[in-house]
């Protein structure tokens, strides 16, 4: 399953947007931490509470799956290594034991691009349906929720491989585009059940 998220993920690399790094202004994204299985990013003011049977991604476990993901982009769009791996912040990441849930969280600095600024959640997410439909994606309507004081657009999709949804909570911090990437088997788990473990910092 890691290997098959970081390939979908590789769509999102395929935007040629670069992300935001641990140097980022006060008023971009910062990467959170972990206390147990509680992660706080307070740059967007969201915490992510997981049972305690999840396994949490080490920075090991997230260059791993970026490594694939730069692989899979290198070949798909003939971008430099160096540049790829300047465009993707995976930030934290955590799967339930079965490999039938899991949350990432990614960003990209929407700055680093010509024209990428202009992009608001909804334009992120339609770039971001587009690609994955190449891929034989089902999307869903988009909506919005609400999570502590942000508001986040919901791109819904169905990867046909496995029948896995995989919806992106997509909100936009000064010139970073985040992306909470939840995935989830629906005979396992729903939305509302992934959302009930995210919160306000």
């Amino acid at each position: 399953m890691k290997k098959r998220l970081a390939l979908l993920l590789a769509a999102m690399m395929a935007l040629a947007l670069v992300a935001c790094g641990e140097t980022a202004k006060a008023d971009e994204f910062v990467r959170g931490s972990w206390e147990g299985n509680v992660y706080t990013n307070d740059s967007i003011g969201l915490a992510v509470t997981v049972p305690e049977s999840w396994a949490v991604a080490s920075d090991e476990d997230l260059a791993v799956m970026m490594g694939i993901a730069i692989e899979q982009s290198n070949s798909q769009m003939q971008i430099s290594e160096e540049i790829l791996k300047a465009q993707a912040c995976y930030d934290m990441g955590a799967a339930d034991p079965y490999g039938n849930s899991s949350i990432l969280i990614t960003a990209e600095n929407m700055a680093l691009t010509i024209g990428g600024t202009s992009y608001n959640e909804e334009a992120y997410a339609e770039a971001l349906a587009n690609q994955l439909l190449m891929v034989d994606f089902s999307i869903g309507e988009g909506s919005t929720v609400t999570i502590g004081k942000r508001d986040y657009h919901v791109l819904r999709t169905i990867d046909p491989e496995n029948g896995m949804s995989q919806d992106y909570l997509i909100t936009k911090i000064g010139s970073c585009m985040i992306s909470v990437v939840l995935t989830y088997s629906p005979e396992e788990n729903d939305l509302d059940s992934m959302l009930a473990m995210l919160g306000d910092a």
